[in-house]
């Protein structure tokens, strides 16, 4: 079930991300788009065309999504933060923060709807968990960083169950409790 939810979730969000719209007002026709008066200065020299930007990942490449069924939120990793979306309206999520910033690349997420954490993978940022009974405002509960042979190592995956959390990461690895 939380492979078919992701699934969809994520096509949404690639949806709105891909689908064009020039904005109110704008029009676009077989000739290119048109644009409005004042939009590109009048002695601006154009050699493309004039381009609208439709959307993207604001903090990075996204990398994985977890679900609170429950509550119909997701989280989204993008880049090296996670954005709280409320998903009742699947076809128009609505964000609820993008507070959760972290060390490093956002790799992995696993939330317990239990106890409403998520634990986050970070990359170079080491291992992240968070509070999330109100999902407006994120609460970060413990940073920690691995290391391997006086080394900091990435964390690439995160899996929890029960009161551990399992880490895999690179040049070896570690399980928190």
């Amino acid at each position: 079930m939380k492979s078919s939810v992701r699934f969809w979730v994520g096509l949404t969000a690639l949806a709105v991300l891909l689908v064009p719209w020039s904005g109110p007002g704008k029009t676009v026709s077989a000739e290119g788009p048109v644009r409005q008066e004042g939009a590109v200065p009048a002695d601006a020299s154009i050699t493309a065309p004039y381009l609208n930007r439709v959307g993207a990942w604001p903090y990075g490449l996204a990398r994985d999504v977890a679900l609170d069924e429950g509550r119909n939120l997701a989280f989204l990793s993008s880049g090296g933060a996670v954005l709280v979306l409320d998903v009742t309206d699947p076809l128009s999520p609505t964000l609820l923060a993008d507070t959760i910033h972290t060390l490093g690349s956002v790799e992995d997420l696993d939330y317990d709807a239990a106890t409403q954490r998520l634990y986050i993978a970070a990359g170079e940022g080491g291992f992240e968990n968070w509070d999330l009974q109100n999902p407006a405002a994120p609460q970060r509960l413990s940073l920690t960083e691995l290391m391997y042979g006086g080394v900091e190592i990435p964390v690439l995956s995160v899996a929890v169950k029960g009161n551990w959390a399992y880490v895999a990461a690179d040049w070896g690895g570690d399980a928190l409790g």
